[in-house]
């Protein structure tokens, strides 16, 4: 008798290991792509801030350059572009494109 109870005692206890050992993995499989995940969000916010940081440039460098040349090359859609993008929080922590922002505001045309 007590033969047939340990003999059904382990074999509740391997299950019990298969079963949690099945949990693990899959536990682990799920840590890993919430990570993969995790990676490829920071590495597509990188690629947007570069992005709007270009476009940023590029309409601050037709404000430097001048009004006149600006107004011949679509300063009404690139401005509404650029006061959006200044607003996005992707670049409210960048001290360099905030500045940019406030010089490009600066130099708007008052009627585009």
């Amino acid at each position: 008798m007590l033969n047939e109870n340990t003999s059904k005692l382990l074999f509740v206890i391997g299950v019990f290991g298969w079963i949690i050992s099945f949990i693990l993995v899959l536990k682990l499989n799920s840590v890993t792509d919430i990570q993969k995940l995790k990676d490829q969000q920071a590495q597509h916010s990188l690629q947007i801030k570069d992005l709007l940081t270009k476009e940023i440039d590029a309409v601050y460098s037709k404000c430097e350059a001048s009004l006149t040349i600006g107004k011949n090359i679509k300063w009404k859609g690139q401005f509404s572009l650029v006061e959006k993008y200044c607003t996005s929080p992707i670049i409210s922590g960048d001290i360099n494109n905030i500045a940019k922002c406030k010089e490009i505001l600066k130099c708007k045309p008052s009627n585009p």
